[in-house]
């Protein structure tokens, strides 16, 4: 072994992160809030750490997305009830994926489950 880098043995998914691209990350589920109403709430705050995010509505009321506190039922990416979806993450969406997103809910209190990759 000379320690180049394909000297290094990778045995699981953790290793390549570190051998690849000298990072180590973490899931955080729902980070700041779980729930938004008929108001916009803000669901992600601005975190340059972040890599990937998906937001899934597994409430019962259609929830639309935005990067401010403009959304509403007519401006932001709509997330259907019962599972609609949004995904981001840094080699496809670039600085977005960091940035804050705000919700609002169409018709009364919807819940969300929200997964982001960090940098550790």
């Amino acid at each position: 072994m000379n320690g180049n880098k394909s000297d290094t043995i990778v045995k699981s998914l953790h290793d390549l992160l570190v051998q690849e691209y000298h990072v180590q990350t973490r899931i955080k589920v729902n980070p700041l809030t779980a729930s938004v109403a008929v108001t916009a709430t803000r669901v992600l705050i601005d975190n340059p750490r972040r890599l990937s995010v998906v937001i899934v509505n597994t409430g019962a009321n259609p929830v639309y997305i935005a990067p401010d506190n403009q959304v509403s039922t007519s401006r932001g990416i709509y997330l259907a009830a019962g599972g609609g979806s949004m995904a981001l993450k840094w080699t496809d969406d670039f600085e977005s994926v960091s940035s804050e997103r705000w919700a609002i809910g169409s018709g009364g209190v919807s819940t969300l489950y929200i997964e982001e990759n960090v940098l550790v």
